[in-house]
């Protein structure tokens, strides 16, 4: 239910977002770095999720027969880390090898 509610939301709220991300990239004057650091900055969220699912463990069909000893729990479910943390690791190299190699060309054409 509150992906629907999110989608039907989402509709109405991206044309505004995305005119809004316009008019902001245009009068930003720090336009590579704000880029790579907006991209180093989703690589940083996606290993966050990735270490906050780092004992991922996938739900058994339904159906299996389970036999737990007394005190303990059966927990499973989230999201498989390690596509989070590849995903992640991938866009803060980018990021980062990209904001080096535009520095060292700002710094020398000055």
């Amino acid at each position: 239910m509150t992906l629907i509610t999110a989608m039907s939301i989402g509709v109405f709220v991206l044309p505004v977002a995305a005119v809004a991300l316009v008019l902001v990239a245009r009068r930003s004057h720090a336009w590579p770095e704000a880029a790579l650091g907006g991209l180093i900055g989703v690589g940083a969220l996606c290993c966050f999720v990735a270490y906050r699912n780092r004992v991922y463990a996938p739900c058994l069909q339904a159906g299996t027969p389970i036999q737990l000893a007394a005190g303990e729990r059966l927990t499973c479910g989230g999201f498989a880390p390690v596509p989070w943390l590849a995903f992640g690791a991938l866009l803060l190299l980018v990021g980062l090898a990209a904001y080096l190699i535009v520095s060292l060309r700002t710094s020398r054409g000055a």
